[in-house]
């Protein structure tokens, strides 16, 4: 999102549903609210803590909106200026998204499409200040999962999981370690299996 803070032609707007893992893992404290007036508590709460700077929107007790665009627990719509439906993905990756709103881009004549990871590796290659946010430190750590789990041959990649094992969220944490626990009988060297890239749901 930060990458498209000043382009007027991307609009990101979060729809706020139910908690799915309320009273579950590091959610032990939160309840699932039971009234609209406590979801838009719990939702403001989790913006201020993220200091996510995007509309808001929340949706019905009965996530209407969730059951309108098939009923997934963390999908990405990408809506075209006309009202068209450019692009639904089923789990919201950055990556996925940013390649998705470069095609667009290229369709208006702004450049050509990049690949997925463009910019990732310049925006790792420093390491965060002591007063970096909790958002800017969970998109740091999505973008090393997804190099991880795309970049299989790159030499920085034991550096990238060293890192994800040190500060990244608790189940980034728990990905990396079940991906490159020993496995009976197979050769050392293992990584992180592509296509599980641990991003984490709601991606907070």
């Amino acid at each position: 999102m930060a990458a498209h803070a000043k382009d007027d032609s991307v609009r990101f707007i979060v729809c706020y549903q139910r908690e799915p893992h309320a009273g579950q893992l590091g959610f032990a404290r939160v309840e699932q609210p039971r009234t609209q007036a406590e979801r838009a508590a719990l939702a403001r709460k989790t913006c201020d803590e993220l200091q996510l700077a995007v509309d808001l929107w929340i949706d019905d007790l009965g996530d209407s909106c969730r059951a309108a665009f098939g009923e997934l627990p963390n999908s990405a719509i990408v809506i075209e200026a006309d009202g068209k439906v450019r692009c639904k993905l089923p789990w919201c990756d950055p990556a996925d998204v940013g390649l998705v709103l470069r095609e667009l881009a290229a369709e208006r004549g702004e450049g050509r499409p990049e690949p997925a990871d463009a910019g990732f590796l310049d925006a790792i290659a420093k390491p965060l200040a002591a007063s970096s946010t909790v958002a800017e430190r969970h998109d740091r750590a999505a973008m090393l999962a997804w190099l991880v789990d795309h970049r299989g041959e790159h030499h920085d990649r034991a550096r990238w999981l060293a890192e994800l094992l040190q500060d990244a969220p608790l189940q980034q944490r728990a990905w990396v370690e079940r991906a490159t626990a020993p496995v009976p009988g197979a050769s050392p060297g293992g990584g992180p299996k592509t296509g599980d890239a641990g991003g984490g749901e709601g991606k907070r």
